[in-house]
């Protein structure tokens, strides 16, 4: 449910003091539900992590918040032996935001660390008052710091980083005699960039060490602070099979009665068992250390390990080379690749414009055995999406780019398509449901064509920055998270009365807003958007129908992560997605509304000997578009608008005419005269051929 577990160590059980209740669509969730509980307790949700910690003095747990903005504006407090729960209104002034809000218990009593700021809590008032401190206070970032007491020095030690940037081995401490921050830079902070995470800290007072459920960033070894000469240390440790890597999802807890780590690992979506409970006993007399420092090579890998670019693009690959001891190396790398292009001494790989798969390999100068291999796909059409599975919770790639789409919720259904089956979203509120795909392998940017095929069912109420509902094409975090880079993701909400489009740097940023298009959908509609040196365009039915600006970000690629979240979701069907590595011409995405495709899939190529008729908007108020394309062998051809009745009321002779003829109908009959709200009938007809199309218009 939502409320405290307790874990019994006498008998190896779990106990959860009353009977759990669950928030409809919240389960799992991060957000908490507002309100309290039948029970008269309070909705508890993940990511509290610091924000959480046991009082000896008051025997309560001190919890500084329990979502984002709590709504009655209270720190909660936990009576761990009566398990019940009490609250008290924040003191002015200070911050309880879950995400980076830290609790810790030191000499002067229970603090809180927030931003640059740290207050302490009177035990007589349960009120907080703000500490002033000398010197420079690191500040709190979401998921990345994390604090500790040590117990033996007085004070308080700060780790923190950049949100998804490298750590630079900064340690800050807070003397809490003087509370004066200094910072110190161990000899080796240079080489644990990659720590991470930094959040689950102890301090072992009988080792004297600072441990992290967390590791330097290559392997199982613990990460060590080693407060004494203040370096940086690798810890070797024996772990069981059932031990997860340690990462953002483990917890780590200091037995002071029994000096041991108690280990935790709470991730969900894990394939591991949760709810498993392992003990980390850590003898100073055995336990090995190794300074983190250079040494010969012994592992690598390849980032990014697999990639799409266009015939034309290229693409920066990187290394990371460390040592056996879990340190960095940064010695030499030497590049090659099979063919299709070309790579020069820093991983730079330029396309000669052949389309298909190559492979690259990387390896340390020092040492030939350690290499590493990656591929790179040069394609023209990156991606296409049939939507043909019918049946599973895989959507398959008809490219074979490996870039297969996994079902990720209970509300995603296989249905009828435009062409065979399709993807079926039936979602609602505060519920997950959506197909997740590999978007980091895109390399390709502000030069693409998405379209798809979609029939929207939901209604799009309002837009809100990240918050948007009945979205379609959400960016896959964008940015760092996805790519490693200052750029932005797309992405598409879509409702049956509105199509928007925007760009998202980040999945904690504000999205920017393109543009938004009002027009009804009533029945499959064939949606194309073409970024051309960063400026999108709208094709519906493969008419232009709306021109962006010049995006604000410098860099943009396409997401194609389908459906929402909790915070979003769309209604409706999908089919028919595809991606390409260019911007399509005019006449390309016409030929593409109409289905056309012939030869590889790794192509799209334009069949110029097709009838095919176009009508947008539809309905209407007061005219339309009616795009024909008409093919070279048809010797007369002719368009038509008829009424109910069956009464010719607007005619063009199109005899003589090849290609793609645009025509606009302004609801007018052939005298002049306008028609009235009603079903029309469009016809068109050419040669032997001929296609049938109904028209709605509405005064």
């Amino acid at each position: 449910g939502t409320d405290v577990l307790a874990y019994h160590i006498a008998t190896n059980r779990y106990e959860v003091p009353v009977v759990p209740e669950f928030p409809l669509g919240r389960d799992g969730a991060n957000e908490s539900a507002a309100g309290w509980t039948m029970s008269k307790r309070p909705w508890l949700g993940g990511h509290t992590w610091n924000g959480i910690e046991y009082h000896p003095v008051l025997k309560r747990m001190v919890l500084l918040a329990r979502e984002e903005g709590t709504p009655d504006n209270c720190i909660y407090y936990y009576d761990p032996i009566r398990a019940e729960w009490t609250k008290e209104t924040i003191t002015p002034g200070m911050s309880n935001s879950k995400y980076s809000s830290h609790a810790c218990y030191t000499s002067l009593g229970m603090l809180s660390w927030f931003g640059n700021q740290i207050w302490k809590l009177d035990d007589a008032t349960l009120q907080w008052q703000k500490l002033n401190i000398t010197g420079t206070m690191p500040g709190t970032v979401v998921d990345n710091c994390g604090l500790v007491y040590d117990s033996k020095r007085n004070c308080i030690y700060f780790f923190t980083k950049g949100y998804a940037q490298p750590y630079s081995g900064v340690v800050h401490k807070l003397d809490l005699a003087t509370l004066t921050v200094t910072a110190l830079t161990p000899a080796n902070a240079a080489f644990v960039s990659k720590a991470d995470p930094l959040r689950e800290v102890v301090y072992l007072p009988n080792q004297d060490l600072v441990v992290f459920a967390g590791t330097n960033g290559y392997h199982k070894n613990l990460l060590v602070y080693d407060p004494t000469s203040n370096l940086w240390r690798s810890a070797k440790v024996t772990t069981p099979s059932s031990v997860h890597a340690f990462d953002v999802s483990a917890s780590i807890i200091y037995d002071t009665k029994r000096d041991l780590i108690w280990y935790l690992y709470n991730n969900y979506n894990s394939s591991y068992i949760v709810g498993d409970v392992h003990v980390l006993k850590i003898d100073k007399n055995t336990l090995t250390l190794d300074t983190i420092k250079a040494d010969v090579p012994a592992y690598m890998t390849l980032s990014p390990d697999s990639s799409i670019i266009a015939p034309s693009g290229s693409i920066k690959l990187s290394t990371s080379l460390w040592c056996a001891d879990s340190t960095p190396y940064t010695g030499t790398t030497l590049w090659s690749v099979e063919n299709g292009g070309t790579i020069d001494a820093n991983g730079l790989f330029t396309s000669n414009g052949t389309i298909g798969r190559f492979s690259v390999r990387a390896k340390a100068a020092a040492d030939t055995m350690v290499s590493v291999n990656g591929t790179v796909y040069v394609l023209d059409m990156a991606m296409r999406f049939k939507f043909n599975d019918g049946t599973g919770t895989v959507a398959t790639d008809s490219v074979a780019t490996g870039m297969a789409g996994t079902f990720d919720g209970s509300l995603i259904s296989w249905c009828s398509g435009k062409n065979d089956s399709a993807i079926c979203f039936n979602g609602t509120g505060h519920a997950t449901n959506r197909i997740l795909f590999k978007n980091s392998r895109i390399r390709f940017q502000n030069n693409f064509t998405m379209s798809f095929w979609a029939k929207p069912t939901g209604a799009t109420p309002y837009i809100n920055n990240y918050s948007n509902y009945e979205r379609l094409l959400i960016p896959a975090s964008g940015g760092i998270q996805t790519w490693g880079e200052t750029s932005a993701g797309i992405g598409i909400i879509l409702g049956n009365n509105s199509i928007t489009l925007y760009e998202s740097p980040s999945i904690h940023s504000a999205s920017t807003t393109q543009f938004k298009f009002d027009t009804t959908f009533t029945d499959w509609t064939h949606i194309t958007i073409a970024y051309t040196n960063r400026v999108p365009k709208l094709y519906i039915n493969g008419i232009l129908v709306k021109t962006g600006t010049t995006s604000v970000n410098t860099i943009v690629r396409p997401s194609i992560n389908l459906g929402g979240d909790y915070r979003s979701w769309y209604i409706g069907s999908i089919d028919e997605l595809t991606l390409f590595t260019r911007s399509l011409s005019d006449a390309e995405i016409s030929k593409l509304a109409g289905g056309v495709f012939t030869g590889e899939e790794k192509h799209i190529v334009v069949n110029n000997d097709r009838l095919s008729l176009r009508i947008a908007p539809n309905p209407c108020n007061p005219s339309t578009l009616l795009r024909v394309s008409l093919p070279g062998s048809a010797s007369d051809a002719k368009l038509s608008i008829m009424n109910a009745s069956g009464q010719v009321v607007a005619h063009w002779d199109l005899t003589g005419r090849t290609g793609t003829q645009q025509l606009v109908w302004k609801g007018i009959d052939v005298k002049g005269s306008p028609v009235a709200t009603g079903v029309y009938l469009v016809s068109l007809q050419a040669g032997k051929n001929s296609l049938k199309q109904r028209l709605m218009l509405i005064r």
